[in-house]
């Protein structure tokens, strides 16, 4: 008796099966190139601010790639089914001019602060021709000096894109490999992101004034993020003198829609300037794992950045340089370096099961004769905190408490084969 002949659809697998042998790759869930979720250590790290520009700024795939992961300490982070958020940390803080220092060193000159956080989201539906939804951010903070602030961000953003939305010509490079192509609907439009928002700075009063606290100054700010640049400014009127204090922010993606984005950033504030250059690319390499049979090569995320940054009240400007490269699904390397002459290197080591955990061994110097200093930074995490998108469009806001996958797929290039 013959066997049986195989239908299409068994021969059409064969051949997928064979081609994710011969030329599929690799796609592992991505960490430590600044593209993906804030961890632990980097919301821990961000201090309370009312400030766009400082959010922005934190945020940034460039300041992530020079300052994440490279800190020592304990960081750990719970979250709930209804998305609240519990944060501990014990850390030990760099000194931005002098690089890693010993534990000895920082325990001794450190001092400790306690704030308290809140945060609450609201909807607003606005009847008219369009019926958008307006988001709005209520936000305040009090810490142990009595300083506080108080106030709220708005973002206007479906209103702006009925308006002024543009047909979807072309697809923008992804640095996500798991984004969802359905979904993309903040591609079919020119805005992604509008913001307005004001605060109000508080802090105690003097002992002769009835009342308990005094206004020390308001501020104002608005951004408006496009597919390829971000503008924000802010002004900030203190009471005392009524003199405003004017800071913007400007960033741009150089590759437009064509590549890996090259982003360049611009920062003036009155007391600082800085200039940044950043881009995280992927490539392909051959899979050394003997025990990995599933497609011959994998992908491998590169991330690099340069920032110079002066100092208004400061001859000189700081020079920072950082490289980090993603080798697999749970091991990463980065390295950053000054003008003058400190170095910091990490070794990062993830587990993406539940509880997650991000382990970085750390190794630098502070200059050129100066003894290397190690220490260890360890983040452990139950699912995602929802304060890290306090900032961000709240149509974005996700909870994935699955554990990610490594894809293996066939580039689309020749997947016509």
């Amino acid at each position: 008796m013959g066997s049986t002949a195989s239908t299409p659809l068994q021969q059409e697998e064969k051949r997928q099966r064979e081609l994710m042998e011969r030329i599929g790759v690799l796609i592992p869930p991505s960490f430590g190139v600044g593209t993906e979720g804030l961890p632990p250590s980097a919301i821990a790290l961000k201090q309370p601010s009312p400030s766009l520009l400082y959010s922005l700024e934190q945020e940034s795939t460039c300041y992530r790639l020079l300052n994440e992961h490279l800190t020592p300490g304990l960081w750990l982070s719970a979250s709930t089914p209804s998305q609240a958020s519990v944060l501990a940390s014990f850390y030990i803080k760099n000194d931005s001019n002098q690089g890693m220092l010993s534990a000895s060193q920082q325990f001794a000159n450190n001092t400790g602060s306690a704030s308290i956080r809140a945060y609450t989201s609201q909807e607003a539906l606005i009847y008219g021709e369009y019926s958008p939804t307006l988001y709005m951010n209520l936000s305040g903070n009090v810490d142990a000096t009595g300083k506080a602030w108080l106030g709220c961000n708005v973002s206007p953003t479906d209103w702006w894109r009925a308006h002024f939305t543009k047909p979807k010509t072309q697809q923008y490079y992804r640095n996500d490999p798991f984004a969802n192509e359905e979904n993309d609907s903040q591609s079919s439009s020119a805005v992604q992101n509008v913001q307005l928002g004001t605060f109000v700075k508080m802090q105690q009063a003097s002992k002769s004034s009835k009342s308990p606290v005094q206004v020390d100054s308001v501020l104002g700010q608005a951004s408006l993020q496009l597919a390829d640049c971000t503008v924000a400014m802010e002004t900030k009127v203190p009471l005392e003198t009524l003199e405003p204090q004017v800071s913007y922010h400007i960033s741009a993606n150089l590759n437009g829609q064509g590549g890996p984005p090259l982003i360049v950033s611009m920062l003036k504030t009155p007391t600082r300037s800085s200039m940044n250059l950043s881009q995280v690319a992927t490539f392909d390499r051959l899979v050394v794992n003997v025990l990995e049979v599933r497609c011959p090569k994998i992908r491998n995320s590169f991330g690099w950045a340069v920032q110079m940054e002066k100092q208004h009240d400061q001859e000189h400007a700081q020079f920072m340089a950082g490289l980090a490269w993603q080798m697999n699904r749970g091991i990463g390397i980065k390295v950053v370096a000054k003008n003058n002459g400190g170095v910091t290197a990490a070794l990062l080591l993830k587990r993406w099961k539940q509880p997650r955990v991000l382990c970085s061994l750390l190794a630098g110097t502070s200059g050129p004769g100066k003894d290397m200093q190690l220490g260890i930074s360890l983040e452990l995490e139950t699912g995602p905190s929802p304060l890290q998108d306090f900032y961000n469009d709240p149509e974005e806001r996700r909870v994935d408490d699955e554990v990610p996958v490594t894809k293996a797929t066939i580039p689309d290039n020749i997947s016509g084969i």
